[in-house]
This record gives C-alpha cells, sequence and structure tokens, in this order.
C-alpha cells in the first residue's frame, strides 16, 4: 500500500547514513507504524499516531518508543508533513556497570603488555571510539600533526577523532611490530593477527569484543568487560567524575546532541558535598565549625600532605572545641 514511498525514504537514508544499521534504526519506527495502522499515508493523522503511541507504551521500554518516534518524525518530515509530529520521551540515563578508578587504571595498564591490546584498549577509552570505526581506521587518515583520526563513514557520516598523546605513542609502538598485511590491507592500521597466511583487517568487531574481554580478564576485572555495555560507558562517566567540562565529553565522544552525552552523568549528592568541601579552602581556617576543621585535616591527611603523627597532634588540638560544640558529630575521624 505505501511500499514505493517507503522504499524512496530507505534509499533517502541509506544516502545519508550509509551504515546499515543506522539506517534499520531510523527506518524501524516508520515501518511498525504503518504495519500497526494498515492505511494510506495520505490519510494518516496526528491522531493515528498519538493512539500508536498510546499502544507502545504499554510494552517497550522508554528509550525504545524514543527512537521509533524518532523515526516517525523524521519520515513525516521527509514526506512534506511535518505537521505529523510526536513528542517524545527524554532518553533515559545509561545504566551500566562502569569501571572504577581502580579497575580502569588495571585495565589500561594491563593493555599496555601487548601492543595491539594497547592500541584497542586507548582507542576505546581515551578517543571514545566505537568498535567498527577502531577496526576501519586507515594509517593513511591518521594525523600526527593536529592530533586526529579521520573517521571515514562513522555513524554519523564522516567525523574526526581526537587522539591522546598515549594513543599517539601506542599507534607508533604497534606499527613497529604491527604482521605485515596483504597489499589489499596494507593502509589498515589494525591487522587480525590471528588469519592464516593472508594478513588482512578484522571483518566484524567480535575481534574487539575478544580483546577486550581478553584484557579484562588478565587485570582480575570481575565485571563482563565490553566495549559498548562497560568501556565506553566508563570513559564518558568517570570524566563526569572528574568534573570534565560536559561539552568537551561530549566533543571527545562526538555525540551531536548534549543530552546524549548527560544521560552518563551520575553524579549524586556526595559528589556535590565534596566539592562545596572543597570550597573551605579558601576561606578562613579559624572561622570554621570544628567538625569542617577535622574534615579539612582528614582529607590533608588520606592525601599524603600530613603524617600520622602531625595529623594526631592536630585533632589533640581540636579536641577541647570539639567537646564545646556538642551539635557537631566528628566521631568517624
Amino acid at each position: 500500500m505505501n511500499e514505493d514511498i517507503l522504499q524512496g525514504y530507505k534509499n533517502y537514508l541509506r544516502q545519508e547514513y550509509r551504515k546499515k544499521n543506522t539506517v534499520n534504526t531510523f527506518f524501524s519506527g516508520i515501518s511498525l507504524f504503518l504495519e500497526y495502522i494498515e492505511k494510506p499515508l495520505e490519510e494518516i493523522t496526528l491522531d493515528d499516531l498519538k493512539e500508536w503511541k498510546i499502544q507502545i507504551n504499554e510494552k517497550h521500554r522508554t528509550n525504545t518508543i524514543r527512537t521509533w518516534i524518532v523515526s516517525v518524525n523524521m519520515f513525516f518530515s521527509w514526506h512534506g508533513k511535518p505537521e505529523l509530529k510526536l513528542r517524545y520521551p527524554s532518553q533515559q540515563r545509561a545504566q551500566r556497570i562502569i569501571f572504577s578508578n581502580d579497575e580502569r587504571d588495571r585495565f589500561l595498564e594491563e593493555a599496555e603488555k601487548d601492543p595491539l591490546h594497547n592500541v584497542v584498549a586507548l582507542g576505546l577509552y581515551d578517543l571514545i571510539l566505537r568498535p567498527n570505526e577502531l577496526i576501519d581506521i586507515k594509517i593513511s587518515n591518521i594525523d600526527f600533526t593536529n592530533h586526529k583520526i579521520y573517521l571515514k563513514d562513522a555513524k554519523t557520516g564522516d567525523a574526526t577523532a581526537l587522539m591522546s598523546p598515549r594513543f599517539e605513542k601506542a599507534v607508533q609502538e604497534y606499527l613497529k611490530v604491527r604482521l605485515k598485511p596483504h597489499p589489499e590491507f596494507v593502509d589498515y592500521l589494525i591487522i587480525n593477527p590471528n588469519t592464516n597466511g593472508y594478513r588482512q583487517k578484522y571483518k566484524s568487531t567480535r575481534g574487539i569484543l575478544r580483546i577486550t574481554k581478553q584484557i579484562g580478564l588478565r587485570a582480575g576485572i570481575r565485571k563482563n568487560v565490553t566495549p559498548y555495555k562497560t568501556v565506553k560507558p566508563s570513559a564518558i562517566t568517570l570524566r563526569f567524575n572528574e568534573q570534565v567540562n560536559p561539552r568537551t565529553i561530549q566533543r571527545l565522544a562526538r555525540h551531536s546532541d548534549i543530552k546524549v552525552t548527560m544521560i552518563y552523568d551520575h553524579s549524586a549528592d556526595n559528589d556535590a558535598l565534596a566539592y562545596l568541601r572543597k570550597q573551605y579552602r579558601n576561606v578562613d581556617y579559624e572561622k570554621l565549625t570544628p567538625q569542617l576543621k577535622a574534615e579539612l585535616l582528614l582529607d590533608e591527611y588520606f592525601k599524603g600532605k600530613m603524617d600520622k603523627t602531625n595529623f594526631q597532634q592536630c585533632l589533640d588540638v581540636l579536641k577541647p572545641e570539639i567537646k564545646r560544640d556538642e551539635r557537631n558529630d566528628i566521631g568517624y575521624v
């Protein structure tokens, strides 16, 4: 009934996005909607869209619903009917099991023992590359002068990833030991070492998944370490925890919308309180309450700026103040 128009839309998506998974994602919502409504496109009204939205709200997750509605809105905009548009729910926070700082450090330190694994680990963590982007990197598209990698045919078209100094070093070290590739693949950075004789690039992202899991196991990390569910969310969330500017994180992750970046921000009340405590370093110490003075002393002690003897002596000095101010409980010290 609407096959010709749908085929034209699919061709449009292929021209715009090129990646098969991206095309299928943006096509999924409108194809499901038309299967549900069973009407010619010219007869569809906004009420039809609203009725469909109610139906999918009852059965599917928020982020799935959001994707489908974006797909439908894109289609009708392309079809010349932008007034047929639904409001979609906000994207939910990314609920992933991320690395602790210690696990992150162990993961990257373990990867250093193998040049190929080091390139993979730093590509995933420092550059926040997708596995398919990693296996498609060409040496001719690496710009060491400007510290950039030019990504061809990435998820949203051509893009630029910024290189960290340690990633650049890892690439140079890997190229020294990289197996000689078949002439057809000589320009690809990462060569699959497990192919028999015919050295070529990885045909799929399974090789990157396997390397990532191997690094995690050798590092003694009990989590299921994967590029998308562990390393990528860790790379973004841990930068939020380090108070990196969200716009900087957005650029590193190459998100077109800052809202996508912010779903990885899991700042909690403790983070906010820790920030507020830091502000007391710039005020008059003598005007602080005994509790805040004790907190500052403890902070200095944990950071190694004060030895145990001096820390105990300072607490002894505070004891008379603590007794006078029974409202404050610093028993945790």
